[in-house]
């Protein structure tokens, strides 16, 4: 078996990361935290939610902490559930104490994965919300094959942190570094194995993976430092900041030629003033089938389309003229045809199906990437 002690150690801070898997259901102690430090360990980061929140969170977030470890926590986004809900879910747990290093984004299922667009796309939600809630910007766990396939090489993805998953890489059959993939030049975090030895290092599993900081104890204590505070990040002793009154929502760009813009989520409420086809707006709260885009500005959702962000794929058509129909089949009625050439942005989909507005879907197989 291979694990720590066994492939070379790189250079750097160590540290861990645990859900509740790393307790035994059958013993009533949990993780040791104060063995985990004896063995040289200086952070944990710390599973918090995927679908509901791990049962194991709360005590785990509270024990890490009195043994004096650095904490971050972590949530794994599911495909089954809505990023947003995820989102303040993940929110939720952590704003009375938001730990000392960034949160971050656990980007790996491959069960029920909707492609890369949406994929992409429900990250880039999820990253959003988090970052205008807690004041921080997020750190993105991936592997390098996991984020060829369904992450993107724009640059904008650089400015989140990188927290790499690739264990025990071999080059000309030795030991190597890790794959680094496009937009990073480096990581900052790297899982670089997980079969480390739980039981040595505090863990009542027989495994556990094992983390490195890429940098000296000088270089992490300036990480941590410019988290909780150069970025805006609050220590739990310390009162956050107000958060600003409009915080910037997730983006949508208006549908139909002219849209209302009311005093309030009804027409009842007074037309303030319209807005054209193609504006762009934020959507910083929902009420039904209502959207509220600034202080007493509502407009109708379904009115509104997702703005996908610029670093999401384009495709285009394939062949001579494709038909476009108001749902995912070959049973609902046919909108107009597209010709070959013709660049679609994917907002959903469903099967083999792709809509390409709302109310418009295509037959995917007939389109190309760009």
């Amino acid at each position: 078996m291979t694990g720590i002690g066994l492939y070379p150690k790189p250079n750097g801070v160590w540290g861990a990361d645990i859900s509740k898997w790393q307790d035994a259901d059958d013993t009533p102690q949990m993780v040791d935290f104060d063995k985990m430090v004896a063995a040289g360990m200086k952070f944990i980061i710390i599973k918090a939610s995927q679908q509901t929140a791990d049962p194991d969170f709360v005590e785990n977030w509270k024990r890490s902490r009195a043994a004096g470890l650095i904490r971050g926590a972590y949530h794994y986004l599911d495909w089954r559930k809505s990023e947003m809900e995820q989102a303040k879910l993940f929110v939720d747990l952590l704003r009375a104490d938001p730990g000392e290093l960034p949160p971050s984004c656990d980007f790996e299922m491959d069960l029920n994965n909707p492609g890369r667009a949406v994929a992409s796309g429900k990250l880039h939600n999820f990253l959003t919300y988090v970052e205008q809630e807690l004041g921080v910007v997020p750190m993105i766990y991936c592997g390098p094959y996991f984020w060829m396939d369904y992450g993107g090489s724009n640059k904008e993805w650089a400015r989140y942190a990188l927290w790499l998953a690739h264990y025990r890489p071999i080059a000309y059959g030795k030991p190597a570094g890790p794959i680094v993939p496009l937009p990073w030049k480096t990581y900052t975090f790297w899982q670089y194995d997980d079969l480390g030895d739980g039981l040595r290092l505090g863990a009542e599993s027989k495994e556990l993976d094992v983390n490195v900081f890429n940098g000296d104890e000088a270089a992490f204590e300036a990480f941590v430092k410019s988290v909780r505070s150069g970025s805006g990040y609050q220590t739990p002793e310390t009162p956050a900041e107000p958060k600003p009154e409009e915080p910037k929502g997730l983006a949508y760009v208006v549908d139909i030629p002219g849209l209302n813009v009311r005093s309030g989520p009804s027409t009842n409420s007074s037309v303030v003033k319209v807005i054209r086809y193609g504006a762009p707006v934020s959507v910083l709260e929902t009420k039904g089938d209502w959207a509220r885009i600034g202080a007493g500005m509502w407009v109708y959702k379904p009115y509104l389309k997702a703005a996908l962000p610029s670093y999401a794929p384009i495709y285009e058509v394939n062949v001579g003229g494709l038909n476009v129909r108001k749902g995912p089949g070959t049973n609902y009625a046919i909108v107009k045809v597209i010709y070959k050439g013709t660049r679609v942005e994917i907002l959903e989909i469903n099967g083999e199906w792709a809509c390409i507005s709302p109310g418009q879907w295509v037959y995917m197989p007939y389109l190309r990437q760009v």
